[in-house]
Order: structure tokens, then C-alpha cells, then sequence
């Protein structure tokens, strides 16, 4: 009987060395498996922050700007403001951007709006309306911001596919 008992005890110390092996081999498996998605979504995560600062960069760049002409409009209508009434202050509005091709001045009724765009993105451009008014005190504005919008300029070329069953465009 000593020989069965031999036999049984090299019998199941094998087993345990074989299950411990596929166990460190199963553990470092996923392991390796869970650093390898680790490293890809880290990687996607910075390429991601990478591009929304770029994005962020660029609209402040263009708000910045937006905001200069601004100041810049407003000085004018102030100076515009005071060397003329109300009646010829309007009427004389679109002599005073006439050589500027950045803006656009158009007329409704009795409003007078001046609208500029100032490109943030290749595919986006801040857009800004603005309605003049008289200033009823010379520390007045001499307009109300009506419109001031981040538009998509993109235009879809014939080469984009639609993808009808998800309703959008496939690049």
C-alpha cells in the first residue's frame, strides 16, 4: 500500500503544479491585456485634451479679437455720435464703415444692425450682430450685442458619404 500512496500524493502535487502555472499565466495574461487598454484610452485621452485646448485656444483667440473690434466700433460711434443728431447719426452709419470690408451694415425698418465674423477654426467663425443705437448720454453704448455665436462653416464635399441609417455624414 506504501506504493499506491506514493503514486497518489505525486499525482496530485503535479495537479497543483499544473494549476498554479495556468493561474500565473492566466493572472499575468490579463495583466498584460489591462495595461495595454490602460495605455491606449490614456493615449486617446491625451490626444483628446490636446485638441479641446487647441479648440479653447483658438475661440478665446477669436473672442479676444472680436472684442477689440468692438471697442474699436464703439469708439467710432461715439465719435460719430456727437457730431451728429439722431436722424443723421443713422443715416450716415453705413458712410462711416463703407471701406471696411469686414463689416456689414443692413437696415430694417428703424434699425441699423453691423455684423462682423471673425474666424476661429477652419470650419467655425464667431459671428457678431450688432444693433446701433443713439446714445442718450455721451457715456451712453451706442449699441446693443444682438448676436454673438460660434457658426459651423462647414461645407460637406461630394467626396462624404451619408450614412442614412445613423441620419449623418461618414468622413
Amino acid at each position: 500500500m506504501s506504493n499506491l500512496s506514493k503514486k497518489k500524493k505525486n499525482i496530485s502535487a503535479g495537479m497543483n503544479v499544473g494549476s498554479s502555472s495556468i493561474l500565473v499565466t492566466f493572472v499575468l495574461l490579463c495583466l498584460v491585456t489591462f495595461a495595454a487598454l490602460s495605455f491606449v484610452s490614456a493615449n486617446a485621452d491625451n490626444r483628446l485634451a490636446k485638441a479641446t485646448g487647441e479648440r479653447v485656444s483658438a475661440y478665446y483667440s477669436a473672442k479676444s479679437l472680436a472684442e477689440v473690434n468692438l471697442a474699436n466700433i464703439d469708439s467710432l460711434l461715439t465719435k460719430h455720435a456727437k457730431m451728429y443728431d439722431e436722424e443723421e447719426y443713422f443715416d450716415k452709419i453705413e458712410e462711416l464703415f463703407k471701406d471696411n470690408s469686414n463689416y456689414s451694415i443692413t437696415r430694417e425698418a428703424d434699425n441699423t444692425y453691423i455684423h462682423y465674423e471673425i474666424p476661429v477654426t477652419a470650419n467655425q467663425d464667431l459671428c457678431v450682430t450688432l444693433k446701433v443705437v443713439y446714445p442718450s448720454r455721451p457715456t451712453a453704448d451706442c449699441f446693443i450685442i444682438t448676436e454673438w455665436e460660434n457658426v459651423s462653416t462647414y461645407v460637406p464635399s461630394e467626396t462624404d458619404t451619408i450614412n442614412e441609417e445613423k441620419g449623418g455624414l461618414l468622413f
